[in-house]
């Protein structure tokens, strides 16, 4: 996510209007996240989305988060871990 410059946002909304006053920074700034095998993450009103695979860093700390895109996102299985092997 972003091109470490300090201005740069964390991540966006896309198709909200500006005056929604939402979040546009991670409540840390040592949080990651990569989205896998895509550009980004698509999220929207329809039932299905395509399958979608999220890494979240914090330090040491990796969780993945993943959809089928029918169910919701959720960890997934044994992807959690403290830290490198």
């Amino acid at each position: 996510m972003g091109n470490g410059a300090a201005d740069a946002p964390g991540f966006r909304f896309v198709g909200l209007p500006d005056a929604a006053d939402l979040p546009h920074a991670w409540l840390d700034e040592a949080v990651q996240a990569e989205v896998l095998g895509a550009p980004r993450v698509a999220l929207g009103p329809q039932a299905l989305i395509g399958a979608q695979r999220i890494v979240l860093r914090l330090g040491p700390q990796r969780l993945e988060v993943a959809t089928d895109g029918l169910a919701p996102f959720a960890v997934a299985a044994g992807e959690a871990s403290a830290g490198p092997p």
